[in-house]
């Protein structure tokens, strides 16, 4: 697995180490589904997953479309976009009653 050093820091990791490490060590479940790497990744494109920092929390990301789009690539490129910090405003925004506390 190669991993830009953007990635690394979400999952608070070295760029260097994550090419020795496996998907379903930063993506749980990954390896429970029985596909590789590059079937994983383009099945859950578009979603919501959850990837584990090397912390132990969980931080919420969307996986991007694969940027290499012929079936027989050996290779997928894709963007996690970090949503933790818009799901948690969205719950903050969400159990408010919207009108002001005067």
């Amino acid at each position: 697995m190669f991993a830009n050093q953007g990635f690394a820091e979400l999952v608070g990791r070295d760029a260097s180490s994550l090419t020795s490490m496996n998907l379903c060590d930063v993506l749980p479940g990954s390896a429970a589904e029985g596909r590789s790497v590059r079937e994983t990744l383009r099945a859950h494109a578009g979603s919501l997953v959850q990837l584990r920092h090397a912390d132990g929390f969980t931080i919420t990301a969307k996986i991007s479309e694969s940027a290499l789009l012929r079936s027989d690539d050996p290779l997928t490129l894709v963007a996690f976009d970090d949503v933790t910090e818009n799901i948690w405003t969205n719950l903050k925004h969400g159990s408010s009653s919207g009108q002001d506390d005067d």
